[in-house]
């Protein structure tokens, strides 16, 4: 069980628990594993950022808790455990279009999505967006519904709110449908916040007062948050423990400090160095080499040994196992199966 980060939490901190998720899509052409054993943990007023390129399975196994997979061309097998009061319930196992998982799902559970203007409705006001939330888990009137959403929306720093209620997401900007996004998201105090890409498109100032938002309400309505992003910047900003994701695996899980200080896989290693550095001069970025495997074959061993710099040879034809290079860091690479690095001449052709 990958449980890295968690040190000696107390057990009744536990609020998601995800073992071996495996979610497939049988399509046209061909089987899709876009998550593949998968485990980790979520625990109360935990920050957890997921971070890895395009493609690699962060808000499919975000979309998966929230039980909002197409079923089919989706098959989820393994379990995702959710906490009350201590104890599990299992989401794979309820129906999620049943009453049970809908009282979880944006009640005790909620997302903020990529797209804003994609994610919310275009021919409804913004306010009855919101007061839609309370109206279905909180059983308020639409009265009361409305002047709840406007207090939230106060609440998110759109101004206005008496007006805005009224508006249509074409009428606002990006920045305020965000934020209209986040106040429906947080409408019933939620135990977890899943926040995918939650400054996609937006500049960075924005982007800075998006951030400094979530946190503010994390912490006095002391959610925990699933944080699922590109931007490795605010990753390391935002994060207590992170989780890096290749190919539908989580590769490399630790403490923020462990993961971006004392990393030890060699794709968290190649994401950092493409960052660019502002203050470094002549500075020249390393991109990872190659390209992404085509997500319909169906591989076998390391799924990174094709672009790794650090290959090792026959071994990393076999699927490693996570390794234990500090307590609460995990690294799913065979260079640390003797605790130790091994330089190499590069990855096989």
């Amino acid at each position: 069980m990958l449980a890295a980060g968690s040190g000696n939490a107390a057990s009744d901190d536990l609020l998601i628990e995800v073992r071996d998720l495996r979610v497939e899509f049988r399509l046209t052409e061909g089987l899709l594993r876009a998550v593949d054993g998968v485990s980790f943990e979520v625990r109360s007023h935990q920050t957890l950022g997921v971070m890895g390129e395009s493609g690699c399975g962060k808000s499919v196994t975000a979309r998966a808790i929230m039980g909002i997979l197409p079923m089919p061309p989706a098959r989820i097998t393994g379990t995702i455990n959710y906490y009350e009061q201590g104890q599990p319930v299992d989401l794979v196992s309820l129906d999620p279009k049943g009453d049970q998982y809908r009282d979880i799902r944006g009640n005790r559970i909620s997302m903020i999505f990529q797209e804003p203007m994609t994610a919310l409705s275009p021919v409804h006001a913004v306010g009855n967006q919101v007061g839609e939330v309370l109206r279905v888990h909180r059983g308020m009137t639409r009265k009361e519904a409305r002047a709840q959403t406007v207090d939230l929306l106060d609440r998110v720093g759109i101004s206005d709110p008496e007006r805005r209620v009224k508006q249509y997401p074409f009428e606002l900007s990006g920045g305020m449908n965000q934020r209209a996004m986040i106040a429906m998201a947080l409408a019933c105090r939620p135990r977890l916040l899943i926040a995918d890409e939650p400054t996609t498109g937006l500049d960075v100032t924005i982007q800075a007062q998006i951030m400094k938002l979530i946190q503010d309400l994390q912490a006095e309505f002391g959610m925990a948050v699933l944080f699922i992003t590109h931007d490795l910047g605010l990753i390391a900003e935002m994060a207590d423990t992170v989780l890096t994701m290749y190919m539908g695996q989580i590769v490399e899980a630790g403490s923020a400090e462990q993961v971006f200080y004392g990393h030890t896989h060699p794709y968290t290693e190649g994401l950092l160095k493409s960052i660019p550095i502002v203050a470094a001069q002549h500075h020249r970025l390393a991109p990872i080499r190659g390209s992404v495997p085509n997500p319909f074959a169906q591989l076998s061993g390391c799924r990174f040994r094709y672009r790794c710099h650090r290959y090792i040879g026959e071994i990393c034809d076999q699927d490693p196992p996570h390794f234990g290079p500090a307590p609460g860091h995990l690294t799913k690479c065979w260079l640390h199966k003797a605790g130790g690095l091994h330089e190499t001449a590069g990855a096989p052709r």
